[in-house]
């Protein structure tokens, strides 16, 4: 079935949050993995392919599968976002992804009561939606586990750890 038939048998307010579930499902079902990076300090020297050769190589690291997943979402018309992380106590930089569920904040209950689950921003006219973080590195664990892993990283690093206000943890809309 293609993403657009399966779409058509949910509610409208839920096609952007569905859709971006199935294309993670499928990647999954694609063999695409992670693979880390050598051991380079945040980043120096590092090469984020493309997406399609993320897609005929398989794999990818964290950049790499972000970039991937993004542009999948993206050609969907669903906004995404880049979390970048450079924990001061973490050799390594960190990179996952955030995207626009496309439900209104005064709905989250349709796609969690859980609020930490997902992280709420305003459109460009000020209207607050729902956006999910999904952590691309656990895309052979599926959506949900991806997804879980994400938002608890993100709860831990930006509000719990304060890493938005102290500089380290970056949000970066694709554009």
């Amino acid at each position: 079935q293609t993403i657009q038939t399966r779409s058509d048998s949910i509610s409208p307010i839920l096609t952007d949050f569905q859709n971006a579930m199935i294309l993670f499902e499928e990647l999954k079902k694609l063999g695409i993995r992670y693979q880390s990076d050598p051991n380079v300090p945040f980043y120096q020297d590092d090469r984020v392919q493309f997406a399609e050769e993320t897609l005929q190589l398989g794999r990818g690291d964290c950049d790499d599968l972000v970039v991937l997943y993004a542009s999948l979402l993206e050609s969907l018309g669903i906004n995404t976002a880049f979390i970048q992380v450079n924990d001061p106590e973490k050799s390594l930089a960190h990179l996952y992804l955030i995207f626009n569920s496309g439900v209104p904040a005064l709905s989250a209950a349709l796609i969690s009561n859980n609020e930490k689950r997902f992280i709420i921003r305003e459109d460009p006219s000020g209207k607050p939606f729902i956006w999910i973080p999904v952590e691309t590195t656990l895309v052979t664990q599926g959506f949900e586990e991806a997804w879980k892993s994400a938002a608890t990283n993100y709860l831990k690093d930006a509000v719990l750890r304060s890493g938005i206000s102290e500089g380290w943890l970056n949000v970066f809309d694709v554009e």
